[in-house]
């Protein structure tokens, strides 16, 4: 006994729409997650950690500190009124001028210092 064409088409549309949302929804989202962890793992395999470790550009960033002077008003809702401490990072000098000052301060705090790794010769 043949089926009917149009129930084929159905059983078809029905199995196509069952696989689609299966792989979209659930499988798709599985391998994703597994793909990602596996690439931006910070073990030594991979390249994330390399770029980690040396960064290929130059981090350039600016530091604003500020005080607020009137920390009864802000705390009751008021507008905070705030007086400028350090408003640029523009310095004059170069990092390996910077670097002896940074560990400078490193040791006064009691932090670990900064290590620079040097990039491989290819």
């Amino acid at each position: 006994m043949a089926m009917p064409r149009s129930l084929k088409y159905a059983a078809i549309g029905v199995g196509t729409a069952l696989f689609g949302i299966i792989l979209g929804w659930v499988l798709f989202p599985a391998i994703l997650k597994s793909q990602l962890k596996k690439e931006m793992a910070l073990s030594k395999k991979t390249d994330v950690r390399k770029m980690w470790e040396v960064i290929p550009f130059a981090l350039d960033f600016k530091v604003y500190m500020f005080n607020y002077t009137n920390v009864e008003e802000i705390q009751k809702g008021g507008t905070p009124i705030v007086m400028a401490i350090l408003a640029d990072t523009d310095w004059e000098i170069s990092v390996s001028e910077l670097r002896p000052l940074r560990n400078q301060l490193c040791d006064l705090m009691d932090i670990k210092r900064p290590v620079m790794k040097q990039k491989n010769p290819a």
